[in-house]
């Protein structure tokens, strides 16, 4: 799989490629313009830069990772108060014991906040025309 099929190196046509809309997961569509800048076209009508396809991917991999920090944090609560529960109620244990799944959760959402911390976007100043191939590759 490609993200940039091989062939839009060669024409001007639109040809899919192997990454997804940032803003709506729909299918991603490539196309030369110009000086042999790209478009990014998506099957419901975004359309990006490749400047502006870097950032929104870079902040949907962040917006995504907090999510599941949060999602982690949430269930960590919620185990913790169904045991407070039961045992005011004189049970054992709600949905089987949480021990262990609270600790693999904190550490997952502890684990993923230090990915988060050594986040280093694509760098987008000082790189000319984002847009233009590779001097490899020619047009």
């Amino acid at each position: 799989m490609y993200a940039l099929p091989p062939a839009v190196f060669e024409g001007h046509e639109r040809h899919v490629t192997g990454i997804s809309c940032p803003e709506c997961a729909g299918v991603l569509e490539v196309q030369r313009e110009g000086h042999g800048n790209l478009r990014f076209l998506c099957c419901v009508g975004h359309t990006l830069s490749v400047d502006e396809l870097l950032v929104a991917k870079e902040d949907k991999i962040e917006t995504d990772m907090w999510a599941t920090v949060r999602a982690h944090e949430e269930l960590v609560v919620l185990l913790q108060d169904l045991g407070v529960y039961a045992r005011r109620h004189g049970r054992t244990q709600i949905g089987g014991p949480h021990d262990d799944r609270i600790t693999q959760a904190r550490d997952h959402a502890q684990r993923i906040r230090a990915i988060l911390d050594e986040k280093r976007p694509v760098d987008l100043s000082g790189m000319g025309d984002l847009a233009a191939p590779p001097a490899s590759l020619s047009l």
